[in-house]
C-alpha cells in the first residue's frame, strides 16, 4: 500500500499542496507504530500518502471495497 501511496502522493503539487513531514530524529528506531488521522477532506489522502513508509497497512471502512485503489486495505465492518 505504501508504494501506491507514494505514487498517489505525487499529486500534491497538482493541487498546490506542499507536504512537510515533521517527526522526531529517532523516529526510525521506534519500531511498529499506529498512525491515526482525523479525516477532514480529500486532501488528507494526498498528504498522508507522502509520509507512509513500506510496509504500511491501512484500515478503512468496508464500503471502500468497491473503490479500486483500496484493494490493499484491511476493511472493517463498523
Amino acid at each position: 500500500m505504501a508504494t501506491f501511496g507514494h505514487m498517489f502522493g505525487r499529486l500534491a503539487p497538482l493541487f498546490g499542496l506542499k507536504v512537510e513531514c515533521r517527526k522526531p530524529a529517532d523516529a526510525e528506531n521506534y519500531g511498529n507504530a499506529i498512525y491515526i488521522a482525523n479525516h477532514q477532506n480529500n486532501y488528507d489522502m494526498v498528504t498522508a500518502a507522502n509520509i507512509v513508509q513500506p510496509p504500511t497497512v491501512t484500515v478503512g471502512k468496508k464500503s471502500l471495497l468497491w473503490i479500486p485503489f483500496f484493494w490493499a486495505t484491511v476493511l472493517a465492518d463498523r
